[in-house]
């Protein structure tokens, strides 16, 4: 589900004529798959999904990737002056955005409850108690016995 509307995929993307030329489902489509990418790079700074209100400039990004998805099935054509080159360098901005946000280099404004805990965004391993493995070993010589603690001072 994308964050950004198709009302703002007219505003902030594509040029109204081109998207009106375009199904829904396909505008929906383009709209849900640019957020999945915009979250993977979010994932690695923020727990997911984010707050609203939503940045507007995470919802520009949406809405232009989602456009430049549209604009290749459509047929990539700069030549003509069509605005096609300026989608083009629009969308190279997003991605190094991206880019940038996934490395911590640039902090979307997104609510402070959505940020993550250091540490929070890898897995917790949780261990048992020792299995019987020791530091000093118990190879040749010391095989514990029945009544004796391996991990014990000898």
């Amino acid at each position: 589900m994308s964050r950004a509307t198709i009302e703002q995929l007219r505003q902030l993307g594509l040029d109204s004529y081109a998207v009106n030329q375009m199904a829904i489902a396909d505008r929906q489509a383009a709209l849900d798959a640019a957020s999945a990418r915009v979250d993977s790079a979010l994932a690695t700074q923020f727990l997911l999904p984010i707050l609203t209100p939503y940045p507007l400039d995470i919802i520009q990004c949406e809405c232009v990737i989602a456009s430049w998805t549209l604009l290749i099935a459509r047929g990539y054509n700069p030549p003509v002056g069509n605005g096609d080159d300026n989608l083009a360098k629009m969308y190279q901005y997003w991605a190094d955005y991206l880019d940038r946000v996934s490395k911590g280099e640039i902090v979307p404004n997104v609510n402070a409850e959505s940020v993550a805990a250091p540490g929070a965004s890898g897995p917790t391993v949780i261990t048992a108690t020792t299995r019987g493995y020791s530091e000093r070993g118990v190879w040749p010589n010391n095989f514990p016995t029945a009544d004796s603690d391996p991990f014990s001072s000898d």
